[in-house]
């Protein structure tokens, strides 16, 4: 590594030298995702409890908010972690049980969780 001055010579000060600092840390690799509440056109409280089911499911017609951050563990803390996409998939099986099973699930990729 090398740090330079971009000024010339002739205005070099040697009382004006710049302190500098440099670490190297880790690249880190990803090891799980945090989510935060859900959000869509119907509101991020909107989970119906569909009959013949056993739990409570988030509804949205249009389109679907994912908060959240990729995130590396050290110990029980998490560190986020910048550059990695994700891809986001969904289903509820209350679709497939009522015959309709093109709206079952999907997909969104290439999502960046940012930290």
């Amino acid at each position: 590594m090398r740090i330079c001055n971009d000024k010339i010579m002739s205005e070099y000060n040697a009382d004006d030298i710049q302190a500098y600092s440099f670490s190297i840390v880790p690249r880190l690799k990803a090891e799980g995702i945090i989510l935060g509440e859900y959000d869509g056109n119907e509101g991020p409280g909107s989970y119906v409890k569909y009959s013949g089911l056993d739990k409570a499911y988030f509804r949205t017609k249009n389109w679907l908010k994912v908060p959240g951050y990729v995130v590396v563990f050290d110990g029980e803390d998490a560190y986020g972690v910048e550059g990695h996409d994700v891809t986001i998939m969904y289903k509820n099986p209350y679709w497939e049980h009522n015959e309709t099973p093109e709206f079952a699930e999907g997909v969104r990729n290439s999502v960046s969780l940012k930290i």
